[in-house]
């Protein structure tokens, strides 16, 4: 089997994504080196998509003799906004009318010259991974896209307006191509049914692992150094008083 995994995404996350990308690759690199799947790995790197932006951590630490790293390049598209002569009111609005006209024209160029490319490098993929719903997928393989939420659908003033435009795009993408969908929570999955419910049938629940350096501590001195340190009467929650500005009879429940 002959796995594609988009890393564009390693360029623009940070946070839970970046974590969840990072940590999926290096198991799937464990796996192939340890020979428990029979799969090779290419880590793609769409180039365009990402624009100037840095790498969030480094792809050398996943490449070996089953795993490779292909960089697809392509059109940048040409933004007028950022043109050193629409540095005045009226130059800015025509530098967005701009943009908004040229968009489609731009992003049909892009994506046609994008997967020119793909045929030349990428070769016969089966299964074809996206996180974050970077999907700038190839003809051919079986599609997978990670889903985390929709926060950009449900609170627009807190992204990019450009982001909120990517993502609407990458959904449309998604509930036209994909042939399953993970939503790392039911709550994601719900969403999505609710929101697209032609993507639905296709949506399954994979909840995030948890990094195999995080386990339940053992060592009965460790456990009480800690106690002693913060004060830790039991390594629950306990009821308390609470204090009298909260009112007479009132309780809570407090971690010590």
């Amino acid at each position: 089997m002959h796995i594609g995994y988009d890393v564009t995404v390693l360029f623009c996350a940070n946070g839970g994504i970046l974590r969840y990308t990072v940590s999926l690759l290096a198991a799937l690199r464990d796996l192939t080196e340890r020979g428990e799947t029979g799969a090779d790995l290419t880590l793609v790197d769409y180039a365009p998509a990402r624009e100037p932006s840095p790498l969030r951590t480094d792809l050398g630490i996943f490449v070996d003799e089953r795993v490779r790293l292909v960089t697809i390049a392509g059109p940048q598209p040409h933004l007028f906004r950022k043109a050193g002569w629409v540095n005045f009111r009226r130059g800015r609005r025509l530098a967005r009318q701009l943009d908004n006209w040229t968009d489609a024209p731009q992003q049909w160029w892009t994506d046609r010259e994008t997967r020119r490319r793909q045929r030349q490098a990428l070769g016969a993929l089966d299964v074809f991974h996206a996180s974050d719903v970077v999907q700038i997928a190839p003809a051919g393989p079986a599609q997978v896209a990670t889903v985390f939420d929709l926060s950009p659908l449900h609170l627009p003033d807190y992204h990019l307006s450009r982001n909120v435009d990517l993502f609407q795009r990458k959904m449309a993408h998604l509930c036209q191509h994909a042939d399953r969908i993970i939503a790392i929570s039911q709550y994601t999955a719900d969403d999505l049914a609710a929101h697209f419910p032609a993507a639905a049938p296709r949506v399954d629940v994979v909840h995030c692992g948890v990094d195999a350096a995080v386990h339940p501590v053992t060592d009965r001195s460790a456990l009480a150094a800690v106690r002693r340190k913060y004060g830790s009467i039991h390594p629950f929650c306990q009821r308390t008083t609470p204090p009298a500005r909260y009112g007479a009879g009132r309780h809570h429940r407090a971690v010590r």
